[in-house]
């Protein structure tokens, strides 16, 4: 035998040169898209700085703050529209009697009932001849608040679809930061 040749398996060769050539035809197929770095390096778009992504963190982070500062405060006024609506339709019916009182027409409680029945009867009857039903009527409401909501809200109609998606996409750089950020802590921590 002798002592300086190693014999190396026929089957070894084989399987090491087809493994280098599939791995060369993956290569090429991906036009070389095909990332091979190490665990810890920056995704693409953090590449140049890493701190562009923590500025853009916290300015969405901020602005998502004043959309539902906004948001808040937009509610707010609609509730209390919407609530003055509502205690004028009380008041005018209190006036109403109030006025039947000064003018004598309503002297008990009973009379307060009869009246409180013709009111609403009268409604009804105006309701019939308008809107043609109650479902008519609830229709009609329901564009009547859509209409106060869009008035009071103008612009910022879609606030809450801004601050989802902004929140949304804090959350994603939120997930990429913390990516980014472990591999490399360990690599540090590594080497210290």
């Amino acid at each position: 035998m002798s002592q300086g040749k190693v014999k190396v398996p026929f089957w070894l060769i084989v399987f090491i040169v087809v493994f280098l050539f599939i791995a060369l035809i993956v290569y090429i197929g991906s036009f070389g898209n095909v990332d091979l770095g190490v665990e810890g390096s920056l995704p693409k778009e953090f590449k140049e700085d890493r701190n562009k992504a923590q500025e853009r963190h916290n300015k969405l982070f901020q602005l998502i703050e004043k959309q539902i500062e906004v948001r808040t405060l937009l509610e707010r006024r609609f509730k209390v529209i919407y609530f003055g609506v509502r205690t004028l339709f009380v008041l005018l019916w209190i006036g109403l009697l109030f006025g039947g009182y000064f003018l004598g027409y309503i002297k008990d409680l009973e009379d307060i009932l009869n009246y409180s029945e013709a009111i609403l009867l009268i409604a009804f009857v105006l309701n019939f001849l308008c809107f043609g039903s109650l479902t008519n009527l609830q229709l009609t409401l329901q564009h009547i608040k859509n209409r106060l909501e869009n008035w009071v809200y103008g612009k910022h109609i879609s606030i809450q679809d801004q601050i989802n998606k902004n929140q949304l996409e804090l959350f994603q750089l939120k997930d990429s930061i913390s990516k980014v950020n472990e591999p490399l802590s360990l690599v540090k921590t590594s080497e210290g």
